[in-house]
């Protein structure tokens, strides 16, 4: 999917996924790619703070069905800034290229990849599920 964010996601009363949408970025790439998307979109407190107890949740329930290979887990702080890049210059094109009067979608702010890009160059999430 790649756009795996929280407002693409539905679910239903009992907490299961009944939906995913926007799959305008749709695309076939490695699935840790998609895990790293997925992490920097639901790992994040709405301040921008990393939540540790999710993000070992998320990987724990990922390797139940399919686990990490060495080279994922060793790539996976690269493919998170990775990520962080793809939405930052998106927002920052959507941001500036915004035409209020051809569209009555709202840009989403690009600060938010910016803090998150940093939160990554400077932290191995990976890592830390070893301590």
């Amino acid at each position: 999917h790649l756009d795996l964010f929280p407002d693409n996601i539905f679910f239903n009363d009992k907490e299961k996924i009944v939906a995913m949408i926007d799959m305008y970025f749709a695309a076939d790439d490695l699935p840790v790619f998609d895990l790293a998307i997925v992490a920097n979109a639901w790992c994040f407190t709405d301040q921008f703070y990393w939540r540790r107890p999710a993000f070992r949740r998320m990987i724990q329930n990922y390797e139940a069905t399919r686990p990490l290979a060495e080279w994922e887990v060793s790539s996976f702080q690269t493919l998170c800034r990775g990520g962080c890049m793809r939405f930052l210059l998106s927002r920052l094109e959507e941001w500036f290229a915004h035409d209020p009067s051809k569209t009555t979608m709202q840009p989403h702010d690009p600060r938010e990849y910016m803090v998150k890009l940093s939160f990554h160059q400077d932290n191995d999430v990976m890592a830390w599920l070893k301590s």
